[in-house]
């Protein structure tokens, strides 16, 4: 038995549901562990719409009968709930993937009075995690939601997930959350024969101090009946609430947390075995019927960069992204062939194929283990296969590197999606060896919107116009995205439904779009509108604004005075407005073309200006860029100033006068 393989490997399913065990805390009980004698009252917790009075998550391995490890893991938790502001803590979701089953549910609500309302099931109900039809997971999930609750009721559930097959890769106790916490406890046990084979854990703490953890004596569990285990445990009280900020960083990075997973020598020792595991999926074993495949692909290219955009384009254009986690595939990709054969794959088998076919034209290539940018940048302090994503790493033979993610099968090549673009990434070598490197972030002058419009005023207040829409970087690769999942006989409502949200008074005809077959740098949307009015008919005045788009200030999204995070952007962006009015001169006269408007901060930019160009015309200009996705607290007073100037130079208008 190779006892490394065996706790680095997955194996997942779903089974059937068993439901058992019993809630016998009373409403005294939970509050002791916390140290208080009764109930806390809504008075005390004036911000939050509920309390955590009690929480216990135990996590468990064993070893069953034939001597493979499963991990148990038991949830308790029961909430005080005061109002609606909580109502999200009222239905409770279970993930499960295969070869994890649910057992031990029990769930209740304790009302005011003592009556107590009990869930079963036949309360649990399976839920899809993802209905895009474009993307395809085996994960499922149950949930369930608590009946008759009303304002100072307490509910409770308490179940158990069993995984077999499994292993400690990585636990996280989410010690801090939305709403405050009485008591908060983590346990974990493991068998003595984990130890006695030169394995231990290692755990580390984010945004908090707890110290080690505490140890029960030796012990038997039902489980592992040949073996005792040890217990080690933490206690923590009086947790305060995450802060509720918009665009705050992702939970592992502002959140009260701790991470454990099995320890290893250094990411070295970790990585290499990890290649032993994967290795021969990157192997080709028919390689005739590979380089037959290659000049399919590549042609009579020579150019490095073409050879490698050509390999990259294929492998985006021709396999299906799905996610799949059965057995496992959820760490080991499939082999080159397999992949080929079914024409789909998830993020691991993409990179099977860009780094096979890449290095079998001698181009230099390796899989890259990441975090996507909601999970937070990875923890180099806690060895551990912690990711939820693999891309390819490429540098040809003049040092020039590209990040290859196939996954992403709008990306141009050279580009990445702003999901892991600052990301810190795991490369792995042939041989087994791994160095950190960090993905390049994009700048506002890389993912820009442009808008160029035309607009004829005409005598009866009604206008006519046309417009072309230009979406660079991300912007391009959301765009193409959006648009790639629909039926070609549903574009153009999704094109008109996205101009409407920042112009809903046009009425669209015409509507042109570039090749979504053809992955470019650039995509371009144009069409034809008109409008029954435009602005507001006062006496001999017509008074409208500058702009067919809107332009919204988030002033109202940022009303606090002080910010206690960072603000976190999906990207840095450029917006760019062109806008060409023309009007009857003989009609009109022009009154007023507005003030100039701008404010350059490191921030951003804001610049707006309106000009007449000749006779009957008057073009204007808006520009609005934010440098970085990220924004400290320290530049938050520079932040809302670009939007508080966003919101003046809304205000500007254009005048003309009736001759």
């Amino acid at each position: 038995m190779n006892w490394k393989y065996l706790w680095l490997i997955v194996f997942v399913s779903f089974l059937v549901i068993n439901c058992g065990g019993a809630l016998s805390l009373t409403p005294t009980e939970m509050v002791k562990f916390s140290g208080r004698e009764k109930l806390p009252t809504s008075k005390e917790y004036p911000n939050y719409g509920a309390v955590v009075l009690y929480e216990n998550k135990n996590v468990k391995l064993y070893l069953d009968s034939e001597w493979e490890v499963n991990v148990k893991k038991t949830y308790h938790t029961a909430i005080l709930y005061f109002d609606d502001r909580a109502k999200d803590l009222l239905t409770e979701k279970i993930y499960l993937d295969p070869d994890i089953s649910l057992i031990d549910f029990s769930a209740r609500t304790i009302k005011p009075n003592g009556e107590i309302v009990e869930l079963s099931e036949k309360d649990l109900f399976p839920t899809n995690t993802n209905s895009n039809s474009t993307y395809f997971t085996d994960e499922k999930s149950v949930k369930f939601t608590f009946k008759g609750v009303e304002p100072n009721s307490i509910v409770e559930y308490r179940y158990t997930i069993n995984n077999q097959r499994s292993f400690l890769n990585g636990d996280l106790w989410a010690i801090q959350t939305s709403v405050p916490k009485l008591y908060s406890k983590y346990s974990l046990e493991l068998p003595n024969i984990f130890f006695r084979y030169g394995y231990n854990w290692n755990f580390v703490e984010q945004n908090i101090s707890v110290g080690k953890p505490q140890r029960y004596k030796n012990m038997l569990t039902q489980e592992s009946r040949k073996d005792a285990s040890k217990i080690y445990y933490w206690e923590v009280k009086n947790i305060k609430a995450i802060k509720d900020e918009i665009n705050r960083p992702p939970y592992r990075d502002i959140a009260q947390h701790i991470r454990v997973a099995l320890k290893w020598n250094d990411w070295q020792d970790l990585s290499h075995i990890y290649w032993k595991l994967i290795k021969n999926s990157f192997q080709i074993s028919n390689k005739e019927y590979f380089k037959k495949l290659l000049n399919s692909i590549v042609g009579k290219s020579k150019e490095e960069k073409d050879i490698i955009k050509k390999i990259f384009y294929y492998v985006q254009e021709n396999y299906r992204y799905i996610a799949v986690n059965v057995g496992e595939s959820g760490y080991v990709p499939n082999l080159p062939e397999t992949i080929i054969k079914n024409k789909y794959g998830d993020c691991k088998d993409m990179t099977v194929l860009n780094v096979v076919l890449l290095r079998s034209m001698g181009i230099k290539a390796y899989p890259a283990l990441i975090n996507t940018a909601d999970r937070g940048d990875i923890l180099k302090t806690l060895t551990s296969l912690d990711f939820n994503h693999m891309i390819t790493y490429v540098v040809d033979k003049n040092g020039k590197e590209y990040w290859l993610d196939g996954t992403g099968n709008s990306c141009p090549l050279g580009e990445v999606s702003s999901a892991i673009e600052g990301m810190t990434a795991l490369v792995i070598k042939n041989n087994g060896k791994s160095f950190f490197k960090k993905v390049p972030n994009s700048s506002s002058s890389d993912n820009k919107l442009v808008r160029k419009i035309s607009v004829n005023y005409k005598d009866d207040n009604s206008i006519t116009g046309n417009a072309t829409l230009t979406f660079y970087g991300n912007y391009n690769l959301s765009i193409r995205s959006l648009l790639k999942n629909e039926s070609q006989s549903k574009i153009d409502n999704v094109i008109e439904k996205y101009v409407k949200t920042n112009a809903p008074n046009l009425e669209l005809q015409n509507i042109n779009f570039d090749d979504l077959t053809n992955i470019q740098d650039t995509f371009n949307i144009s069409f034809d509108f008109n409008s029954d009015h435009l602005g507001t008919q006062t006496g001999t005045m017509l008074v409208f604004k500058p702009h067919i788009f809107e332009l919204k200030s988030e002033l109202g999204k940022y009303s606090s005075k002080e910010r206690n995070y960072n603000i976190q952007l999906r990207e840095p962006f450029k917006i760019i407005d062109n806008v060409e009015f023309t009007f009857n001169p003989l009609k009109y006269s022009i009154e007023s073309i507005g003030n100039n408007v701008f404010k350059n901060n490191k921030v951003g930019r804001f610049y707006s200006k309106n000009k007449k160009t000749e006779n009957g015309k008057i073009k204007c200009f808006r520009e609005y860029v934010i440098n970085n996705k990220i924004i400290t607290p320290k530049h938050y007073k520079e932040f809302k100033q670009i939007h508080k100037t966003i919101a003046r130079g809304n205000e500007e208008m254009i005048v003309l006068k009736t001759k």
